[in-house]
């Protein structure tokens, strides 16, 4: 699941926000909208993969375990290897950022 954000530093808050933003970003540009469902409901929401299996209606022999394998694959190619902590903290990772806040900014969230 992800982790509560609050700390009793706000530095280290906002780091781990723009760490999950740039993620989301780097998810938005490199997977299928559903592998991005799969992995929040697994990463994020805590669910297991046979209940998101069945809730997705999902009909492959492996189910959400290979939108979670695809989509890892997939994610680690993008982030150069790095870490998303490590690639947050990259030029582009910075960038990232930034124009995820200048759509949200604008009420342009995708």
């Amino acid at each position: 699941m992800l982790s509560d954000v609050s700390t009793g530093d706000p530095d280290a808050g906002i780091e781990i926000l723009e760490v999950y933003a740039r993620l989301q970003s780097v998810m938005e540009r490199c997977l299928q909208p559903l592998e991005v469902k799969v992995l929040l409901l697994h990463y994020g929401h805590g669910l297991p993969l046979a209940a998101i299996t069945e809730s997705l209606n999902l009909s492959n022999a492996s189910g959400a375990k290979a939108y979670i394998v695809n989509s890892r694959r997939k994610l680690r190619k993008a982030l150069e290897g790095k870490t998303p902590l490590a690639y947050a903290r990259t030029e582009l990772g910075a960038r990232e950022v930034e124009d995820l806040i200048g759509r949200l900014e604008h009420g342009v969230v995708s």
